[in-house]
């Protein structure tokens, strides 16, 4: 179904994408509480192309896949979709505990390295003193640690699990245990405590507001961001091409089967 609040979905080259401003989807996620249970993640370019690689395809079909980030609004424009607003994680971070604060939800945090996630903590109970953090743990774990890990989450009872282990480490962990977890909403951040913590700094707000953060990632993280920007952006690019000449191709022949009729 889809939300109302100012959102909708669209179809995007094989994904159905919630957009929607930051604070809309924001809203949207706050009331989401068992058993109406939501996993929420970000798709921009770089977890298209995660996405696209993973097997079997139907993990994300219990997702809410959120629209996300410079390139898939250009990949939309493109594609005709119009220019289209998205949801960055990192934006909505304090929209979304600002609404754990006012409605006193439990929230538990999963992710980061020991020292990244002890400084979260630190922030968190610094900047929301009222947020109800009912626990945390690392997001390095062996797999002979998941059930106990599962176990901690379900008897700290939480109403928002943060998850912040990367693409592919958070989908491998929700594949495998969401439903077990019972909670209301599993919201999968990405890089999210590495910013919070103060880790990683953030762009200047002048380089968001222009939408060149990646730039300013790519020059602080080169290794790590220079296959996004060099070898997965130049392939995004080209499914791009390939959905956009499929469209026309689809709309020719379709053009040509009206003539014949008529004739």
């Amino acid at each position: 179904m889809m939300p109302d609040c100012g959102l909708r979905t669209i179809s995007f080259m094989g994904m159905n994408l919630l957009v929607g401003t930051s604070s809309t989807v924001a809203d949207w996620m706050a009331g989401k509480t068992p058993p109406d249970s939501t996993t929420v993640a970000h798709i921009n370019f770089y977890s298209y192309w995660i996405a696209t690689r993973r097997e079997p395809a139907a993990e994300y079909e219990h997702y809410a896949l959120v629209f996300e980030g410079i390139g898939m609004k250009l990949a939309a424009w493109i594609l005709g979709h119009g220019w289209l607003p998205d949801a960055n994680g990192t934006d909505m971070y304090p929209m979304v505990m600002e609404h754990a604060t006012r409605r006193k939800l439990r929230v538990f945090l999963l992710g980061g390295t020991s020292s990244v996630l002890e400084a979260t903590i630190r922030r968190v109970r610094l900047t929301y003193p009222q947020v109800r953090l009912c626990g945390a743990r690392s997001g390095y774990f062996a797999d002979s640690e998941v059930p106990e890990i599962i176990e901690r989450i379900r008897s700290s009872a939480p109403d928002l699990l943060l998850i912040s282990r990367g693409s592919s480490l958070h989908a491998d962990f929700i594949s495998r245990c969401r439903k077990a977890l019972h909670v209301g909403l599993i919201w999968n951040t990405g890089g999210l405590f590495d910013f919070v913590s103060g880790r990683v700094p953030r762009a200047p707000k002048w380089m968001r507001k222009v939408r060149i953060e990646w730039l300013f990632r790519l020059l602080i993280e080169p290794f790590r961001k220079g296959h996004r920007i060099f070898v997965v952006a130049p392939w995004f690019l080209t499914q791009v091409v390939r959905a956009l000449w499929i469209r026309e191709s689809r709309a020719s022949n379709k053009e040509s089967v009206q003539l014949e009729i008529e004739k």
